[in-house]
């Protein structure tokens, strides 16, 4: 299995999204150099920070942050592309460790259940794979949590915010009411606390749709984690 696994690396290499070279073996999805230039977004239990700040006055987050700093032409626009539109599965599984690393000692790691922002069937079927879903298959790696992918739902279609030039008002008509919950799985959280899983935030619509979506359940605490966060609100030092 071995001397199969290395010959299918010499037909087809692994290579690191950010620089385009050619990955070593003990190189997961992005090489070091790379993986050295993203830029952090320290998470600190004890206060708020600025990703938590797009949710007040909208929605009574417990907590939420992301892993990093979203930039255009950056190397985290490059692994989120090679996520979504080159099929990496790999790395999506990867950006979850760093994140479920990067939060274990914190109050995230400590809820009961995952529950990744949904795909429509749609669109699902066309990328073949929920890109969230796969980062929170690498979030539960490290931090030993259950994915809950069945209990948040998409039933409407809605046109990608990453492909349009709309503004935050805009983001949040896309993205309300775009989700509903299971009821039959719905009881299952009653009481418990949940992370919602995303690749990008943005102005936060799509986090606060879920949310409102969940809001019925009795009990429920929302938290969220995201890899990257880019908004023309944050500014990051």
């Amino acid at each position: 299995m071995q001397l199969l696994n290395d010959l299918i690396g010499l037909i087809y290499p692994d290579l690191c999204p950010g620089c385009g070279r050619h990955l070593l073996k003990q190189e997961n999805g992005i090489c070091l150099h790379c993986r050295s230039q993203i830029k952090r977004i320290n998470f600190n239990p004890a206060s708020s920070n600025k990703i938590e700040m797009l949710m007040w006055g909208r929605f009574p987050i417990y907590r939420g942050t992301a892993f990093c700093v979203f930039k255009k032409d950056s190397i985290v626009q490059k692994i989120l592309h090679d996520i979504k539109y080159h099929g990496n599965k790999k790395l999506a599984v990867e950006c979850g460790r760093m994140m479920g690393n990067a939060i274990k000692d914190s109050e995230l790691s400590n809820a009961d259940y995952l529950v990744p922002v949904p795909l429509h069937k749609k669109k699902e079927k066309q990328r073949g794979y929920n890109q969230s879903l796969l980062i929170a298959q690498g979030v539960k790696e490290e931090c030993n949590i259950a994915i809950a992918d069945k209990i948040l739902i998409r039933p409407h279609y809605n046109i990608s915010q990453t492909k349009t030039h709309v503004g935050a008002y805009g983001r949040w008509v896309n993205s309300s009411g775009i989700f509903a919950t299971d009821e039959k799985l719905a009881d299952s959280l009653k009481g418990r606390h949940i992370l919602l899983i995303d690749d990008v935030i943005t102005s936060g619509s799509t986090i606060e749709a879920c949310c409102r979506a969940l809001q019925y359940i009795d009990g429920l605490k929302i938290s969220f984690l995201c890899f990257a966060a880019a908004s023309d609100k944050l500014e990051f030092d």
